[in-house]
C-alpha cells in the first residue's frame, strides 16, 4: 500500500494538483525545517555524539543521484530535440498543451530530485562536517528549490526552461560522480585533483544559462516576464557567490 501511494505521488500526471506544487506553504515548511535542522537542531543533537560512519550510504546515495540525473538529462535532450522547431514562442505553438504536459512532468521529476539533494547536508550534520555547511551551500539548495517550484506553479513553459534544467542536471551528474569517488575514502584522493574545476563548471553553467536565456529574450524568441527576471537575478547572484567561494577556497593554488 505504501509503495502504491509513493508511486502515485511521484508518477501521477496531474502535476498542477500535487501538494508540493499547488501549496507554496508545503515548500516553505520544508525549507524552514531544512534550514533549522542543518544550522541549529542537527549540530546541537550531534554535539556530544560521535560522527556516524555513512560511507556505504554516501556511495549509494551519490551513485543513485548520478543515475537519476543522467536519466533526466537524456529525457530532457530527447524532448528538447522533439520540439526544436517550436522553441521560439512556445506559447503560440499548436502543440503547446502537449509541450506543457511533457515539460511539467520532466520538471516535476527534477523538482523531487532537487529536494532529495537536501540529504547531502543532513549527511554533513550526521558526520559532524559542519564546516561544509556554508551559507552558499544552504542558499544554493533553497534557491534551486524555489526556482523549480516557480517553474511548475507560476512560469509559462518556455524552451529556455528545458535548456536550464538539462544543463543543471548534467552538471549534477558530474558533481555526484565526484562525491561518489570522494566517499570511497583516502585511497581515491589522488584522483580528485579536479575539485576546483568542478566549482568552475558550476559557475560556467550559470553563465551559459544566463547567456542563452538573455539571447532568447533579446531576440524576442522567448517571452520575458517578472518571473523570468527574478530567475535571472537569482542565477546572477549564484554566480557571484560561487566566484567568491572559488576565490577563497582555491586562492592558494593561484598565488
Amino acid at each position: 500500500m505504501l509503495l502504491e501511494t509513493i508511486y502515485e505521488f511521484v508518477f501521477n500526471d496531474d502535476i498542477d494538483n500535487k501538494v508540493l506544487v499547488q501549496n507554496s506553504y508545503a515548500l516553505a515548511t520544508f525549507v524552514a525545517i531544512y534550514v533549522m535542522f542543518v544550522t541549529w537542531v542537527g549540530p546541537a543533537l550531534m554535539k556530544n555524539r560521535k560522527p556516524f560512519d555513512l560511507q556505504k550510504i554516501l556511495i549509494s546515495y551519490n551513485l543513485a543521484q548520478m543515475a537519476v540525473n543522467g536519466v533526466l538529462v537524456y529525457q530532457l535532450l530527447q524532448f528538447g530535440y522533439e520540439i526544436w522547431d517550436d522553441r521560439c514562442m512556445v506559447q503560440q505553438s499548436s502543440r503547446y498543451p502537449y509541450i506543457v504536459k511533457c515539460s511539467k512532468k520532466l520538471m516535476w521529476y527534477t523538482y523531487l530530485v532537487k529536494l532529495a539533494d537536501s540529504l547531502d547536508t543532513v549527511f554533513f550534520v550526521l558526520r559532524k562536517k559542519n564546516n561544509q555547511i556554508s551559507f552558499l551551500h544552504v542558499f544554493h539548495h533553497v534557491v534551486v528549490w524555489v526556482l523549480n517550484h516557480s517553474y511548475l506553479k507560476y512560469i509559462q513553459i518556455g524552451y529556455y526552461l528545458l535548456v536550464t534544467v538539462a544543463i543543471n542536471n548534467f552538471v549534477h551528474v558530474i558533481m555526484y560522480f565526484y562525491y561518489a569517488l570522494a566517499a570511497i575514502g583516502p585511497s581515491m584522493r589522488k584522483y580528485l585533483w579536479w575539485k576546483k574545476y568542478l566549482t568552475l563548471l558550476q559557475m560556467i553553467q550559470f553563465l551559459v544559462i544566463l547567456t542563452y536565456i538573455s539571447i532568447g529574450f533579446i531576440t524576442g524568441c522567448e517571452k520575458l516576464g517578472a518571473e523570468e527576471i527574478a530567475m535571472a537575478t537569482f542565477l546572477g547572484l549564484l554566480v557571484i557567490l560561487f566566484m567568491n567561494f572559488y576565490r577563497k577556497s582555491f586562492k592558494k593554488h593561484v598565488e
